[in-house]
């Protein structure tokens, strides 16, 4: 199988003076201004594509006026396109983004771009702006109007985090590097299922009744792995076995999960970036945390706990956790990028200040998740009503 190429840059047949790019994109920004209100969403993209052409129109004229060639179609063609990265994309990152074989993509400022693709290989690519302080600017754009609310990126705030159009997710830092630095982290599998995890070497077949029967059992799960190991698409897969008719919250940081984007599943959903304290009630809450194993989760909660305002204590927190989780997935990445199941614990109490589990499966010697100890019997009966044939899990060896 050949290796993946990325599209062509959008100079691939000769350079186009970057001065010209800058002093157009000037003329469509000032008009783009002019309209009086924010253009977002739908709205943009036709709108910037009118005043792109109206501009370049302008431009040809002022050539033939001054007496010099007009330009070729293609170059025109290609100016157009820089233009529309520019305002409505990602720039230079365009054509990274367009190539659907790039998973993640790293910028070290403006030229030390690298790709990974998702046989796991890894590229330098070239740069994505003319200068670093252009890639800030273009990170600045891209936080305007991406995301539910606009967020700032400058020595004040010089972390950002957003979601893009395509749901792929961008971390900037500046100020306090020596180079601006962005990560683009894009998600390939936004209509994934449990059956695809399964077709993926993600999961098992007896793991995925497993899950799908602990979700219908209204059980609250926490997702856990190291950068990268696949949190988000699991989760999403998780929630495709919510009933129908379910309400569903969603609390993020930065909006990853669109359950809000699949009508077909989740026709009700609710999407929030502010983290407000949570309030009783019913029903099953999946969340996902940075890990390096599924018995440090309890550990890593109270650690981010103690952190808070109200400095909850160790103890305190564990014997929150004790009563709120039900049961913590751990993923692991491996060498060829394949993300595994690799333990899974049930919550079976709070002792001796201690939050305890039982590891229903372990990491095996390839660090896929195999059968340890079985779930207790009132989870089992619980799983039992909610639908799941106990013979499933005892043709994997439980």
């Amino acid at each position: 199988m050949p290796e993946p190429t990325l599209a062509p840059p959008v100079n691939a047949a000769g350079p186009i003076d970057p001065h010209l790019v800058v002093r157009l994109l000037r003329r469509v920004s000032a008009r783009l201004s002019a309209v009086g209100r924010p253009v977002a969403g739908a709205e943009r993209g036709p709108l910037v594509a009118g005043l792109i052409a109206a501009v370049l129109d302008e431009h040809v004229h002022e050539l033939i006026e001054a007496g010099q060639p007009r330009l070729e179609p293609h170059v025109e063609a290609r100016l157009a396109r820089q233009l529309r990265d520019a305002l409505t994309g990602l720039g230079g990152f365009q054509p990274l983004l367009d190539d659907p074989e790039i998973e993640n993509i790293s910028a070290q400022g403006c030229d030390r771009v690298f790709v990974r693709y998702r046989g796991g290989r890894r590229a330098r690519v070239p740069a994505v702006a003319a200068s670093d302080d252009e890639l800030i600017e273009l990170v600045r754009a891209t936080a305007a109007h991406a995301g539910i609310e606009e967020r700032r990126f400058d020595r004040g705030c010089p972390r950002l985090s957003v979601r893009l159009p395509d749901g792929s997710r961008m971390f900037a830092v500046g100020w306090v590097t020596e180079r601006p630095c962005v990560s683009i982290r894009r998600h390939g599998l936004l209509d994934a299922d449990l059956n695809d995890l399964c077709r993926l070497g993600t999961i098992s077949t007896a793991q995925a009744h497993l899950l799908a029967a602990l979700v219908r059992a209204r059980r609250n799960i926490a997702v856990s792995g190291g950068t990268d190991s696949g949190k988000t698409t699991f989760a999403r897969a998780l929630a495709t076995n919510f009933d129908f008719h379910e309400h569903i919250v969603v609390i993020e940081d930065v909006t990853e999960l669109a359950l809000d984007q699949d009508e077909r599943r989740h026709p009700d959903v609710v999407v929030m970036q502010t983290r407000e304290p949570n309030i009783e009630g019913q029903g099953g809450v999946d969340f996902t945390i940075h890990s390096s194993s599924s018995r440090q989760v309890p550990a890593r909660l109270a650690t981010y706990a103690i952190q808070a305002v109200e400095r909850l204590a160790f103890e305190a927190t564990y014997a929150l956790v004790a009563a709120a989780v039900h049961v913590i997935v751990h993923l692991e990445k491996l060498r060829d990028g394949t993300r595994v199941l690799s333990s899974l614990r049930e919550v079976v109490g709070f002792d001796n200040g201690q939050v305890v589990t039982n590891e229903v499966y372990r990491p095996g010697p390839d660090k896929r998740g195999v059968p340890a100890a079985p779930v207790r019997a009132s989870t089992m009966d619980a799983l039992i009503a909610a639908g799941l044939d106990p013979e499933i899990l005892a043709a994997e060896g439980w």
